[in-house]
């Protein structure tokens, strides 16, 4: 096919310079990169001598798979096949994980990694942690630092979530803090608080506001100076409330007098903000320090002990190894030519190792006299996970590095996924948006270059833009878009909308359409109205799988039959869908004399006293059952199963599916105790996991996230539940490695850092929304509808595209 771009894609294959393809969605870069690699056979460079780096997993099996295709059609017969598929299979087109776990393995071990290491999964890793971080609170040195973070109002599961977090980052910046005199500044306010409502007392009336002030705020002092000085740092963090200068000076003798107060007032709050500040620094410090110098040794040591590695320090442990003057040289030899596929997507991290593939030893800067050996295909636009770690300024730094160094930025722009009517609307959207040409003093702002077309527009209408007034709450409006999507799904596969095939074109299919949102926000309000227009839906499994009612109400189970006192854990074991009991129901039980203690089953409603039995006679076998039995039970015991059958829910019965298989696997190690307390604890923490897969129906609307679009298309493509997320900074603690801060929150503490970190975030956090929603409007082949009544209102349609409300 003749393309408008075909001199870029020819140069870039042909490139004896060092290429970063900038390749808009759709353009077709798979198929890029295998040209590439076919270029370099036919230049004479080996296979062997070709390293290509992909994102996923899924990725690379494709490529292994086209490339597989490709060289078999340059030869015939059994030996070419075996040829070719042992090139193939001992290639180095990998993830970056992967490729990190090859350098570890042949030259770790002469850098301190442990030979014969593992990979922990994340439930042991989690596992391993956790009793590592045990181990160091019962250590003492631990205690007595900590008592004054917990003194000041910080908790423990605080701590430990922080330590957690603390434990991701590649380094544990040193941050400055020092803890403030208190005693002085207590001794200094108290006396002049006292000075002030001397003066109160002979001058203002006795009713004035400015009076009664002074006076509570000198008894306050008098109060602090007689309690425990380690409950000093919160009351007085604390104070800063209800500070705000009060009084009226017509009920002065001398309003002067008033003024004044008002003035020191004023001042007060000033310092007391500043001292909760220098507070907050000392404590983030403080945890940094102790984490840094003393857990994250012990947590590194745990794992070499026990022969393992984590997913994070594959990379990290590869990045530092790479550092090593004879690795470098070792590894910059082995390959002529280094290929990175969706190159958005990396972090520094990843970016230093790629670097110092093609840079002589000792360098991580490129060289304008070592070209051709770096291929870099990406997107900017299409940089989506943040939360993982990718950094789109990575990406704006090595193609400002490149194009510096001799190297060439070569884009492609021609779609060969969306109808013409589609592109234009996308064109149109993100112009208004993005800039032309990277702009340096905003790097996470991508440049746009309008996508063309390689299939015309024919007149029909083949984008939809609705918008209406929100509803009075959020959750009416979704139900609004839920109900209207599927009536119009339904009514576009029952008039056949013509979809194109290769060879022609064919009617729409409940299985051409799919449903992207951004996330999962009451994700069920949709499915729910598909499947009540007698829509068949497939949901894409999430990481929620702690979540899940289901699981949520196996961790309250195991809860309760280990501490039987605990009623928390039976209520919602009884309000879980396992035993679907109403509040109504518990409340008469209650109304009867019940208790939730269900070694008590004498009185209370027969419904609740009859599970009541059957959990006691669960827990006086607890101890003596493994995990897998105990859910073995509930599953005949309750009428969950049949219910989700019924009802068709795949993704429930897969995650039950899951736990059952998670019980055996980690039964096997642990006691059904240690099981119990892993369970809750993932569960009340809110750990992501990732859900179980889920068979996909044959002709059935996709339900999916943008994240878990990204690199599928559809012929009809409906965007919906597009709300743009919060982005403020969540409370805790951050560090910005590209900022080199550190910064922490937690009412009432807020160090001098966390505007800055929480404004740069809020910045990133919307830039990527726009990419997000580029990702997900690019997925649609021949129809877009794009449910907009969150957004702000949309301007007048085009050809081909409607806007306009659903009637």
């Amino acid at each position: 096919m003749e393309t408008i771009d075909r001199q870029e894609r020819a140069a870039a294959v042909e490139a004896t310079f060092n290429v970063l393809v900038e390749a808009g969605a759709g353009t077709g870069k798979t198929s890029l990169l295998i040209n590439r690699v076919m270029h370099a056979i036919d230049r004479h460079v080996p296979l062997s001598r070709m390293l290509l780096i992909t994102f996923m997993e899924k990725a690379a099996d494709e490529m292994r798979s086209r490339l597989q295709a490709r060289l078999l059609a340059l030869g015939e017969g059994a030996d070419h096949q075996d040829a070719v598929e042992r090139a193939v299979e001992s290639a180095a087109i990998t993830t970056i994980h992967g490729f990190c776990y090859r350098i570890l393995q042949e030259f770790g071990p002469d850098y301190g990694i442990p030979i014969g290491f593992q990979v922990l999964d994340e439930v042991e890793a989690a596992r391993l942690w956790e009793e590592t971080f045990q181990e160091w609170v019962q250590d003492s040195q631990f205690s007595p630092k900590v008592l004054d973070l917990l003194h000041a109002g910080i908790t423990y599961p605080q701590l430990k979530s922080w330590a957690r977090r603390i434990s991701h980052w590649r380094e544990v910046p040193v941050v400055e803090g020092e803890f403030p005199e208190l005693a002085s500044f207590v001794r200094r306010f108290a006396a002049e608080a006292r000075a002030f409502y001397t003066r109160a007392l002979e001058d203002a009336a006795p009713d004035d506001a400015g009076r009664g002030q002074i006076l509570a705020i000198a008894r306050e002092f008098d109060w602090l100076e007689q309690v425990d000085r380690r409950e000093w740092p919160r009351m007085l963090a604390l104070w800063t409330r209800g500070l705000g200068p009060k009084g009226n000076q017509k009920n002065w003798a001398h309003p002067e007098w008033l003024k004044e107060q008002k003035q020191w007032l004023k001042e007060l709050k000033e310092a007391l903000g500043l001292l909760r500040q220098q507070m907050a620094d000392a404590y983030l410090k403080m945890w940094l320090d102790l984490v840094g110098s003393q857990f994250m040794p012990l947590w590194r040591r745990a794992r070499f002990e026990k022969l393992a590695l984590t997913y994070d320090d594959l990379l990290i442990e590869a990045e530092r190894i790479t550092r090593e003057p004879k690795v470098q040289a070792a590894l910059s030899r082995r390959f002529s030519l280094v290929m990175v596929d969706e190159f958005q997507d990396t972090d520094p991290l990843q970016a230093a190792i790629v670097r110092r593939l093609v840079t002589p030893p000792g360098s991580t800067a490129l060289s304008p006299h070592d070209q051709g050996r770096l291929f870099l295909v990406g997107d900017p636009k299409q940089s989506i996970y943040r939360f993982r770690g990718a950094d789109v300024e990575t990406y704006a730094a090595m193609r400002q590095e490149l194009s510096t160094t001799g190297g060439r930025i070569i884009p492609i722009w021609q779609n060969f996924r969306s109808n013409a009517a589609i592109l234009a609307f996308v064109n149109r959207w993100f112009s208004d948006r993005w800039p032309s040409q990277p702009d340096l003093e905003r790097p996470y702002v991508p440049p746009f270059q309008p996508l063309a077309e390689t299939f015309p527009d024919d007149g029909r209408e083949r984008v939809r833009v609705i918008q209406w007034p929100q509803a009075r709450n959020a959750r009416d409006t979704r139900r609004m878009e839920a109900l209207d999507i599927a009536e119009r799904v339904a009514m576009a596969v029952a008039e056949g909308w013509p979809v194109r095939t290769k060879d022609g074109q064919r009617p729409l299919t409940f299985r051409d359409i799919a449903l992207v949102v951004p996330q999962r926000t009451e994700i069920d309000i949709y499915r729910q109205a598909l499947r009540e227009r007698g829509i068949p839906v497939s949901t894409q499994s999430g990481r929620s799988f702690f979540q899940q009612d289901e699981v949520r109400g196996m961790a309250h189970l195991f809860r309760a039959l280990e501490m039987p006192q605990d009623s928390l854990a039976v209520v919602g074991w009884l309000l879980s869908p396992w035993v679907a009991m109403s509040h109504e129901e518990l409340l008469q039980h209650r109304r009867l004399g019940g208790s939730w203690d269900y070694r008590e089953t004498r009185v209370g409603s027969p419904e609740v006293r009859e599970w009541m039995a059957r959990l006691n006679a669960w827990h006086r076998e607890f101890w003596r059952v493994d995990a897998e039995d105990v859910i073995i039970r509930a599953l005949h015991a309750s009428p969950l199963v049949t219910v989700l059958r019924e009802r068709e829910d795949k993704a429930a019965l897969a995650n039950l599916d899951k736990l059952r298989s998670l019980a055996r696997d980690l039964g096997d190690r642990w006691t059904i105790f240690e099981f119990t307390q892993w369970l809750y604890e993932q569960v009340h923490e809110g750990v992501p996991f990732e859900e179980a897969p889920v068979a996909q129906d044959d002709d059935a609307v996709a339900i999916s996230t943008v994240h878990q679009a990204k690199g599928l298309e559809w012929p009809l493509v409906i965007v919906a539940n597009w709300k743009p997320k919060e982005t403020y900074l969540e409370s805790g603690i951050h560090y910005n490695s590209r900022l080199g801060r550190a910064a922490l929150k937690q009412d009432p503490w807020q160090s001098r850092d966390w505007d800055l970190l929480e404004a740069d975030h809020r910045l990133r956090e919307e830039a990527e929304g726009d990419r997000l929603l580029y990702v997900a409007l690019t997925r649609a082949k021949d129809y877009l509808w794009f449910y907009a009544a969150f957004l702000d209102p949309i301007g007048e349609g085009e050809k081909g595209v409607s806007i306009g409300d659903p009637s």
